[in-house]
């Protein structure tokens, strides 16, 4: 991704949610060329933020507001939703 393709990205993302906060993950992030983050870092366009409590599902066209849990060790942080609405989603565990 280059830098004019980040700018523009996140020109499109602000402007579609007025005065809302835009979110970007870090997944996102690991695309973006170092220059467009230190450059977006230095004016604060771009400023780290506190984990979700809380997320949208994307398990479903239910779309619930669920909890993030979150698990860390040394080496790496994973975090996810657990759905208990639907059977056929998801894990179980005996």
């Amino acid at each position: 991704m280059t830098f004019q393709e980040v700018l523009s990205e996140w020109l499109a993302r602000v402007s579609a949610v007025a005065s809302m906060p835009v979110f970007v993950t870090d997944e996102e992030l690991s695309l973006w060329p170092a220059a467009a983050m230190a450059a977006m870092k230095s004016h604060k366009i771009l400023v780290k933020m506190r984990p979700a409590a809380s997320v949208v599902c994307p398990g479903c066209e239910r779309a619930c507001a669920r909890p993030v849990h979150t698990v860390s060790d040394p080496s790496r942080t994973i975090s996810f939703v657990l759905c208990d609405k639907r059977s056929d989603i998801g894990a179980s565990f005996s």
